[in-house]
């Protein structure tokens, strides 16, 4: 009886030992971390929010003509390395913020301006 005992003993123990790994993983990988750049760009009937968190995770929230939007920033893509490298080096050495702005806008969404309603 001793050795059935030990068996259920070790088989739940790993089956714990593998829950807790996949949770502490999947934390680990969803984490976005601590946000590296936030900011705001205006246009024409409202105005879209940005934050891109150190692991390159790009969310923002659109708002048009709301006066009671509530800030609901979705996904938008995945910066590479290189991008948040190059990003972080700028916001360490470049003292002027419409230029960081303006490199933002280019990386994030390809464009140079927002049309009217945010569209890129």
């Amino acid at each position: 009886m001793k050795h059935s005992t030990r068996k259920i003993l070790l088989i739940v123990g790993i089956i714990i030992f593998a829950i807790i790994s996949i949770y502490v993983i999947m934390s680990i990988v969803n984490s976005k971390g601590e946000i590296l750049y936030s900011t705001t760009y205006s246009f024409g009937f409202g105005s879209r929010r940005i934050k891109i968190y150190e692991n390159g995770a790009v969310y923002d929230d659109t708002e048009i003509e709301d006066p009671n939007h509530k800030p609901n920033y979705e996904y938008l893509k995945t910066l590479t390395k290189e991008d948040v490298d190059n990003l972080a080096y700028r916001l360490k050495n470049d003292a002027n913020s419409e230029s960081i702005k303006e490199y933002v806008i280019q990386l994030v969404y390809g464009v140079n301006e927002f049309d009217d309603f945010g569209n890129y």
